[in-house]
């Protein structure tokens, strides 16, 4: 797991590859500056340059809800996955457990536009499960 700061006092998310293709990132508990947020979204892009297929697991969980600009930025990363590596982006489970969690995940998908898997699952490896069913049901479709 790799974690570490942007600023003095910010935690990073903690970035766990050892289920690659998926990467599980688990949220700080407490508030991401502007920075720290652009931070993650480096981070995220660094694995999905690796190449092959790629998803994310995010466990938000402990995290303050984003708001609106967030979650629209959120929407736009999902959008800007999906046409960058539209062969290999395999989606993301968001690991919460409120209802207003859940619901601001509803907002996020319905502004998203692009078909790529985004489920809210309880659990990381209820998310792991998820994209790993994901990504074979992807490989026998393009097997024929």
């Amino acid at each position: 797991m790799i974690s570490g700061t942007v600023s003095a006092g910010e935690p990073l998310a903690g970035y766990d590859d050892s289920h690659w293709p998926l990467v599980v990132v688990t949220y700080p508990s407490g508030p991401v500056s502007e920075l720290g947020f652009k931070e993650n979204l480096r981070r995220l892009d660094e694995y999905a340059e690796r190449g092959g297929p790629f998803g994310f697991v995010l466990d938000t969980r402990e995290t303050p809800e984003p708001d609106a600009a967030r979650r629209r930025a959120i929407a736009e990363y999902w959008d800007s996955c999906a046409l960058r590596f539209p062969d290999r982006f395999i989606g993301a489970a968001i690991v919460m457990s409120s209802s207003t969690g859940r619901a601001i995940f509803k907002a996020i998908s319905w502004l998203r536009n692009r078909p790529v898997v985004l489920v809210a699952v309880a659990t990381p490896a209820e998310g792991i499960s998820k994209l790993r069913a994901a990504l074979k049901e992807k490989r026998q479709a393009e097997a024929g």
